[in-house]
C-alpha cells in the first residue's frame, strides 16, 4: 500500500489494463481507465470464439467486479493517442501522477506482398472482431464467398476456418509456411472442425511432403497417424465446407479483377531444412494462378505504431530497463510503464497478460514510492478529466452503463433461449448505457 493516494491512469481495458488497474487501486491509487471500446474486456471479450459461452461469461463477471471497485473511474469508448477524442497532448495535460499503457496490439501486421490491399483480403483481427460484434466492424459487409486462403497455421486459423464452415464457405484452404510438424494450432481446438478437413486430399499432401519430413528426421507415417487421429470426425451440423492444407508453401502475390476484387493467388513452394534443432523455409519457385475469393492473414499481431509514442527500431514502444526483465518503462517518460500485449504483441494469454501487468504495475509502484507528492487530489483529478469529457462531447460509458448493457444482453438471452447475446453496433450500445 502507497503511503499517499496517486492518480494513475490505464489506457486500455483489456485483461493487462483490468488487473492492472485492480492491482493500482489495491494499492490505494485513483484509478482512470481509458477505454478504446465500450464494453471492457479487449480480446478477452472480442477475441475468444462466440461459441465458449462460459468462459466469456466467467471472464465478464470478472471484469465487472474490477471495474466496481470505488478507487477505479472507467471511461469506455473514449481513445487516447494522435487523432484521437484525446490527443497525446491533451492526455499529458492532465498530469497524472502515472501512467500504465496497455492497449494491446491493436495494429495489422500486414504482409508484403503484391495485392495486399485487393477487396476481400483481411487481417485475422478484423474478421475476429467482426463476427464477435465488435462495432465498426461488426457493421461492416466482410463476404468470404466459396474460396478461403487462410495464411497461418495457429488456433486462430482454427477460429477463422470455423466461421468460415459456420457460413458455409466451400473451400478453405491453408497455406503453411513450414511443414505438418510445425503447425501451433493445439488438438483441441482444431478437433471442433476436423471432419471438414478433406482426407483424401490430406493424405495426398502428406505423401507430397514424405521425402521432405525424411530428409528432417521426421517419421511421415508416425505424423499421418497422429494428424488425422487427432483431427477427429466432428464437423458443424448442415456445413459441407471442405478444408484442404499446402505444406511448405506461401502467397507471394494477390491477384485481383478490375473491380479490386481478389480473384486468386499466386503462391510458391518452400524448401525446407534444419537450422539447428529448428525447421526453417527458403522460398522456391513462384507456381500458377489459384482461384480465390477471399485471403485472411493469421500471422500475428502488432502494436499501434500511430498511437503517438516513441518507437524503437523494432517498430515496438521504446522502452528502458537495467535488465532484460525490467524493460517497462516507456524511455523518455518518467511514471509510464508499458504491459501485456503492448510490450510483446501475442504473448500468450489471458493469464500472461495478467501476470505481466502484475510486474508492470510493481514497476510504477516502485517510481512513484520515491516521489514527494500526489500532483492533485482525486476530486481535482476526476473534476479535469469530467470536464475535458464534457466539453468535447465524447459519449463515454461508464461503469453502471456497462451493467445496464449486460443486464439487458442476459434479459434478452434469457429470453429467446440463447446461450449468449451481445449487441453488436455502437447504437444500440449507447443506448442501453444511458437507458434508467
Amino acid at each position: 500500500m502507497l503511503g499517499q493516494v496517486y492518480n494513475i491512469a490505464v489506457v486500455g481495458g483489456g485483461p493487462a489494463g483490468l488487473y492492472g488497474a485492480q492491482r493500482l487501486a489495491d494499492a490505494g491509487c485513483q484509478v482512470f481507465l481509458f477505454n478504446r471500446d465500450i464494453r471492457p474486456g479487449g480480446l478477452a471479450e472480442y477475441g475468444i470464439y462466440p461459441t465458449k459461452t462460459k468462459m466469456k461469461a466467467g471472464l465478464r463477471k470478472t471484469f465487472g467486479k474490477i471495474l466496481a471497485h470505488e478507487s477505479i473511474h472507467y471511461f469506455g469508448n473514449m481513445t487516447i493517442g494522435e487523432g484521437a477524442d484525446c490527443s497525446m497532448s491533451a492526455f499529458e495535460g492532465f498530469g497524472f501522477d502515472g501512467v500504465l499503457w496497455a492497449t494491446g496490439a491493436q495494429g495489422i501486421k500486414w504482409a508484403r506482398i503484391p495485392g495486399v490491399d485487393s477487396r476481400g483480403v483481411y487481417d485475422s483481427k478484423e474478421l475476429v472482431f467482426h463476427y464477435n460484434g465488435l462495432p465498426r466492424f461488426s457493421e461492416r459487409a466482410m463476404p468470404l464467398g466459396d474460396d478461403l486462403m487462410v495464411v497461418g497455421a495457429g488456433n486462430v486459423a482454427v477460429d477463422i476456418s470455423h466461421w468460415a464452415v459456420s457460413q458455409g464457405v466451400k473451400r478453405v484452404t491453408w497455406w503453411v509456411r513450414r511443414g505438418p510438424n510445425q503447425v501451433k494450432y493445439t488438438p483441441k481446438e482444431m478437433s471442433a472442425i476436423g471432419g471438414h478437413v478433406s482426407r483424401p486430399a490430406l493424405e495426398q499432401e502428406l505423401d507430397r511432403m514424405a521425402p521432405v519430413l525424411r530428409e528432417l528426421g521426421e517419421d511421415p507415417e508416425e505424423l499421418r497417424q497422429r494428424m488425422i487421429h487427432q483431427l477427429g470426425e466432428k464437423r458443424i451440423e448442415g456445413s459441407d465446407t471442405e478444408i484442404f492444407f499446402r505444406f511448405a508453401s506461401q502467397i507471394v502475390s494477390i491477384e485481383s479483377e478490375d473491380s479490386g476484387q481478389v480473384s486468386g493467388v499466386k503462391g510458391r513452394d518452400n524448401r525446407l531444412h534444419m537450422k539447428g534443432e529448428r525447421v526453417t523455409a527458403r522460398a522456391g519457385e513462384e507456381g500458377e494462378l489459384i482461384p480465390a475469393s477471399s485471403v485472411v492473414f493469421c500471422v500475428g499481431d502488432a502494436i499501434d505504431r500511430d498511437i503517438g509514442l516513441t518507437l524503437n527500431v523494432c517498430g515496438g514502444y521504446a522502452v528502458s530497463g537495467e535488465g532484460d526483465e525490467d524493460y517497462y518503462h516507456l524511455e523518455g517518460r518518467p511514471g509510464w510503464v508499458v504491459g501485456g500485449w503492448s510490450r510483446v504483441a501475442s504473448d500468450g494469454l489471458v493469464g500472461r497478460a495478467r501476470k505481466d501487468a502484475v510486474i508492470a504495475v510493481s514497476k510504477l509502484t516502485e517510481w512513484l514510492a520515491t516521489q514527494e507528492k500526489p500532483t492533485k487530489s482525486p476530486g481535482d483529478m476526476r473534476a479535469m478529466v469530467g470536464g475535458f469529457v464534457e466539453r468535447k462531447q465524447i459519449p463515454v460509458v461508464q461503469c453502471n452503463g456497462v451493467s445496464r448493457i449486460q443486464c439487458e444482453e442476459e434479459r434478452i438471452a434469457t429470453e429467446r433461449d440463447l446461450p449468449d447475446f451481445r449487441f453488436a453496433t455502437e447504437k444500440e450500445l449507447l443506448f442501453w448505457a444511458s437507458k434508467t
